[in-house]
């Protein structure tokens, strides 16, 4: 099998997995793209992205070159790991901060869902200094499992106010009081404050 037919092949893989179409002309443009890499770079690149790669969408050739030629995990390459361990230090951070009351929209989705997997955010904010070597080693574990798994998460875990208030919000009647962890378009931040729209929605979230 020559390089190109390694590409093609690999390509075509990527688009099954990422719901994406291939053509004869998308595997062109990917062999010509990474006409410089070495058959070997090219198959390193493939196997670092079923371990590493985290979005749920199809890679550019950019993408896949920076896999099959930057630095390996154990080189300094920043592995899922060292990101759970980043957003872990961030949420106990937060809960510092803000405390249990205001509910939470995160850029991060599967932070929010393990969140909502522990209990909830105003049970994560009683978590005391002594236990939390014991809760961070299964968000760390757990983490790893959502964001490998490709599915999109709800962003918002209510906070104590909200879950008081949920009644009134299903029926519109009250907005919910929303810190954004992230980046949001403003659009994205009105959809968000105009709350959930029913009381299922609520107690999913809660």
């Amino acid at each position: 099998m020559n390089k190109n037919e390694i590409i093609e092949g690999i390509v075509l893989k990527l688009c099954l997995i990422y719901n994406a179409e291939y053509s004869d002309y998308l595997g062109v443009v990917w062999c010509e793209f990474l006409v410089e890499l070495t058959a070997e770079e090219i198959k390193q690149g493939y196997d670092r992205i079923k371990e590493e790669y985290t979005a749920n969408k199809m890679l550019t050739p950019q993408q896949f070159k920076e896999y099959a030629t930057t630095a390996k995990p154990n080189d300094g390459f920043k592995t899922l790991e060292d990101e759970a361990l980043d957003q872990w230090h961030k949420l106990v951070g937060l809960a510092k901060r803000t405390g249990s009351y205001r509910s939470l929209y995160f850029e991060n989705d599967a932070v929010a869902q393990w969140v909502r997997n522990f209990g909830g955010w105003p049970e994560f904010c009683l978590v005391e200094e002594d236990q939390q070597k014991w809760v961070k080693k299964d968000f760390v574990a757990e983490y790893a499992i959502l964001r490998r798994s490709k599915n999109k998460f709800d962003p918002l875990v209510l906070g104590r106010n909200d879950r008081g208030n949920y009644k009134l919000i299903a029926e519109g009647k009250s907005k919910p009081d929303i810190k954004f962890i992230g980046e949001f378009t403003f659009q994205e931040k009105q959809k968000a404050l105009a709350g959930p729209k029913s009381k299922k929605h609520l107690r999913l979230v809660g």
